[in-house]
């Protein structure tokens, strides 16, 4: 009998078989578990050699009844909240409370297979968010952005294999949508009005509907001041100034609030509350945070992206389109966007007051 295990009768042909896991790679407590062998003892005997064995070997599948989302959610608390960052914590539980366990969740994570996990893709790609969820689904999400959503539930399931919950990785057997390499994060149209409804009251409403509008980069985002817009000129998309209007008057009233007077001329329009520069990585933490929470991966620099898309679909010339987005030369933005690039000519403003309106409902 070893001192990792033994046997004792439970019935006239059953047995009880107790063995010994070592400890928790979590918590360091010392894994027990039982078995239950019909048979003779004997045979009882050889079953206990045989768990003891595949323990040692790594072999061992812990026959607990966990589910995919009981996983899941360990799997975040207890080894993505210590082995990554607060940013990408917040994105990971975002692809795993409104992606994966919606699909998932309710399956035990042994009875896992990769067909359901490539239906869950499928699924993603045609229709977006699940439908199980209390908001409606989306538009189909890109191959990129479920690649994402592919590398969390494969890292996720390779700690369940790590910690002898499954066998197998059932992901390394699903192969991952293909995006093309020069593909760039795009948010899609259909995408834009709910997740700007999603924003709406928010300063982030006001830097997205800003970003999108002018494809301006995080770091133009925040040093823009008072002076640097005309928003009589008509140069922007309609949706725009009314954002950038109500967001002057809204920090004209935390001004005089503070009792601070008039707003000068070089005031940042993003500031902080008391007028401090905002740090560019505050802002992306911030926006990475509210996509957690709707459940979305998309960067602030999609903004920008999804900008010059609409601007190509729209019709508008390489050379005209560089400039506007800053380009050092036409070949950088042939080379980012040559894939959704087709040549016309039009203005940048009318382009984007399409795409707003698309989204309004009033």
């Amino acid at each position: 009998m070893s001192g990792r295990g033994n046997v004792t009768r439970r019935g006239r042909n059953s047995w009880r078989v107790k063995f010994d896991l070592g400890a928790d790679p979590v918590t360091g407590r010392r894994l027990t578990r039982f078995v239950t062998v019909r048979g003779t003892r004997r045979q009882a005997l050889a079953e206990l050699t045989k768990l003891l064995r595949s323990a040692d070997t790594g072999e061992y599948v812990d026959p607990a009844n966990t589910t995919v989302a009981e996983f899941l959610e360990r799997w975040l608390r207890d080894w993505a909240a210590v082995n990554v960052s607060p940013s990408t914590l917040q994105r990971y539980a975002g692809i795993v409370r409104m992606q994966l366990i919606p699909h998932l969740g309710e399956i035990k994570i042994q009875k896992l297979q990769a067909d359901r996990v490539a239906e869950m893709y499928a699924t993603l790609l045609r229709e977006g968010r699940c439908k199980k969820t209390e908001d409606a689904p989306i538009a189909g999400l890109s191959p990129r952005t479920v690649s994402h959503i592919h590398r969390v539930l494969h890292l996720a399931l390779r700690i369940a294999a790590k910690w002898k919950l499954i066998a197998l990785n059932v992901a390394d057997s699903v192969d991952k949508p293909k995006a093309d390499d020069k593909e760039v994060e795009i948010i899609q149209a259909d995408a834009l009005p709910g997740l700007l409804e999603a924003l709406r009251g928010k300063m982030l409403y006001t830097v997205a509907v800003t970003a999108l509008g002018t494809g301006a980069r995080r770091g133009e985002l925040l040093a823009l001041r008072r002076q640097d817009i005309d928003l009589a000129a008509g140069t922007m998309p309609a949706d725009v100034i009314t954002v950038l209007r109500e967001r002057l008057k809204e920090q004209q009233e935390q001004w005089l609030a503070l009792g601070r007077g008039r707003v000068p001329p070089d005031a940042l329009i993003f500031a902080t509350w008391d007028g401090s520069p905002r740090s560019p990585n505050a802002l992306s933490k911030d926006w990475a945070e509210a996509m957690s929470k709707l459940g979305l991966p998309y960067t602030l620099h999609a903004l920008r992206h999804t900008h010059a898309s609409a601007l190509i679909a729209g019709g508008m010339d390489v050379e005209t389109l560089s400039r506007r987005l800053g380009h050092a030369k036409t070949s950088i933005t042939l080379n980012t966007y040559s894939h959704v690039f087709k040549p016309a000519d039009d203005r940048a403003a009318s382009i984007m007051d399409a795409v707003f309106s698309s989204g309004r409902t009033d």
